[in-house]
C-alpha cells in the first residue's frame, strides 16, 4: 500500500513539474515536417464596408405587375408565386398571397371554378366555409364605426366597377379609404378576394348559406364594408343570404341599384329585414330616391355644410349608437329617422380599424 502511494506522488510531482515548452515539443513530435513548415499567406485585406444598421436597410424593391395579376404585397421579399385563377366566365388573373393559409384556399378555390366550368360537382360545404366574416371591434388605438357588427364583404381592389369609379374626378370613391385600408392588411384583403372569387361566380344554394357563423350576439349585419357588388350573382347571393338568416337585420350599402333590383326580382323580391343604402357616387351631391330604397348615404364637404347649412345626421363614428336608438340606415324611414343620411368627409389623417 506504501509502495503505491508513493509511486502516485512520483507521477503527480512529473505532471506538475511539466513546462508549455515540453508540451510544444511533444505536440512537434508527432506532426509532419510539412505541417511545421511555415507557409506563406496572402495579407489580409481590411474591409471598408460599414456596419449595418436597422435603419440602414434598404427598403424592398417594387415588383412589375401584369395588367391581369392582382397582388396584394409588392413588396419584393415577400413574393410568392402568383396562383392563376380562371373565372367562371373564363378571365383569367394571376394572385399574388402571402399568407399560407390563404394561398391553399385560393388554391381550392381555383379548382370548383374549375368543375364549374366543366360542369363537375361542387363541394359547397367546404367552399362555403372560407367564407369570411368579421367581427367588428375597437382596439387600443383606434376605433371600429362597425364595432359590434359583423359584416360580409369582398375587395374594391379586385373589383372591376370599384377601380372604374375610383378614376372619376369628385366622386366619393376617388377618396376611398378602404383601398387604403387593405392595401396595409395583407391578410384581410386575401379574405376579402375569396370572398369575392365565391360570391361573384357561384351561385350558392341558401341551405348553405345559413350555415355561415355570424356572431350570436350580432342581429345587425353589414353587406360590403370594403367594397360593392360587382355582378348580378353576388347580389343573388347576398339576397339568398339574408333569407337564410330572417331573425337578422341586414344593411346594404351600394351605388349599383340596378344590379340589386335585378338580383331582388329573381330571388322573390327585396328581403323584409334589408334596409337598403343608396350611396351617393359624388361628393355633396344626394342621390336620387327610388321606391325600393330605404336610405340614400351622401357625404359632404366642410366647405358645402357651412355654405348651404346642410345638418349632418351621421357622425361616422358608432353604428351601435344609433342602432340602440332605433334610428338611422338599418332601419325603415320614419319622422324621426330621415330618407337622407348625410355625413362629413373624413380627413386623410383619419384613423381605421376593423
Amino acid at each position: 500500500m506504501k509502495k503505491n502511494t508513493t509511486r502516485a506522488a512520483q507521477e503527480a510531482a512529473q505532471t506538475v513539474t511539466a513546462t508549455p515548452a515540453d508540451t510544444t515539443a511533444a505536440i512537434n513530435s508527432t506532426t509532419t515536417p510539412e505541417t511545421v513548415a511555415p507557409t506563406a499567406s496572402a495579407p489580409r485585406k481590411e474591409s471598408t464596408r460599414k456596419p449595418r444598421s436597422r435603419k440602414d436597410k434598404p427598403a424592398p424593391e417594387k415588383i412589375d405587375l401584369d395588367p391581369d395579376m392582382v397582388a396584394v404585397s409588392t413588396n419584393a421579399d415577400r413574393v410568392l408565386d402568383p396562383v392563376t385563377v380562371t373565372d367562371a366566365e373564363g378571365v383569367t388573373k394571376r394572385y399574388i398571397f402571402v399568407t399560407p393559409a390563404n394561398r391553399e384556399a385560393l388554391f381550392f378555390v381555383a379548382a370548383m371554378l374549375d368543375n364549374l366550368r366543366a360542369g363537375k360537382r361542387i363541394q359547397w360545404a367546404r367552399l362555403v366555409a372560407l367564407l369570411y366574416i368579421v367581427h367588428h371591434h375597437n382596439t387600443k388605438d383606434s376605433k371600429s364605426k362597425l364595432a359590434g357588427l359583423d359584416s360580409v364583404s369582398t375587395c374594391c381592389l379586385d373589383n372591376p366597377l370599384c377601380a372604374a369609379l375610383r378614376k372619376i374626378q369628385g366622386s366619393i370613391c376617388a377618396k376611398c379609404y378602404a383601398a387604403t385600408q387593405q392595401a396595409r392588411q395583407a391578410e384581410l384583403t386575401e379574405r376579402n378576394i375569396i370572398n369575392g372569387l365565391i360570391l361573384r361566380n357561384f351561385l350558392i344554394p341558401r341551405k348553405y348559406l345559413a350555415l355561415l357563423p355570424f356572431n350570436p350576439l350580432a342581429d345587425f349585419i353589414r353587406i360590403e364594408s370594403f367594397g360593392d357588388v360587382a355582378n348580378i350573382t353576388q347580389a343573388r347571393n347576398y339576397a339568398r343570404l339574408m333569407k337564410a338568416h330572417r331573425g337578422r337585420h341586414f344593411g346594404v350599402w351600394s351605388k349599383h341599384w340596378g344590379i340589386w333590383s335585378i338580383a331582388f326580382a329573381a330571388e322573390g323580391g327585396k328581403p323584409k329585414n334589408c334596409s337598403f343604402v343608396y350611396s351617393s357616387l359624388y361628393i355633396d351631391t344626394p342621390a336620387e330616391v327610388f321606391p325600393e330604397v330605404d336610405h340614400t348615404f351622401t357625404v359632404f364637404t366642410r366647405e358645402a355644410i357651412t355654405r348651404d347649412g346642410i345638418e349632418i345626421n351621421c357622425g361616422g363614428k358608432s353604428c351601435a349608437e344609433c342602432i340602440r336608438a332605433r334610428r338611422g340606415c338599418y332601419y325603415k324611414p320614419s319622422a324621426r329617422n330621415p330618407i337622407e343620411i348625410r355625413e362629413q368627409l373624413k380627413e386623410p389623417e383619419t384613423v381605421y380599424t376593423v
